[in-house]
């Protein structure tokens, strides 16, 4: 299939606006589009843990010469085009 060619729910999935933070993903208004958000945010948060990219600890016990790292998600929904041909 060519890309011109490409049926209406690939030019919709184009189209799709991905959510501005992470607020905006977790209660999307379309309950299909919310269980996938949180799925993929779920199995995000559990995969970072099992590398244990971070160690949570009291803001109290840290050192007064550190700061706490902040963080925000990305949240951006990955687009596959296909050039194959037919």
């Amino acid at each position: 299939m060519l890309i011109d060619q490409a049926p209406n729910s690939f030019q919709q999935d184009m189209e799709e606006e991905e959510p501005r933070n992470f607020q905006a993903a977790w209660n999307h208004t379309d309950p299909e589009k919310r269980a996938k958000w949180r799925e993929a945010i779920n199995k995000e948060f559990q995969d970072m843990n099992s590398r244990k990219v971070w160690k949570v600890i009291d803001r109290k016990d840290m050192p007064k010469d550190r700061r706490c790292v902040k963080c925000k998600w990305v949240l951006k929904i990955k687009r596959m085009v296909s050039t194959e041909q037919d």
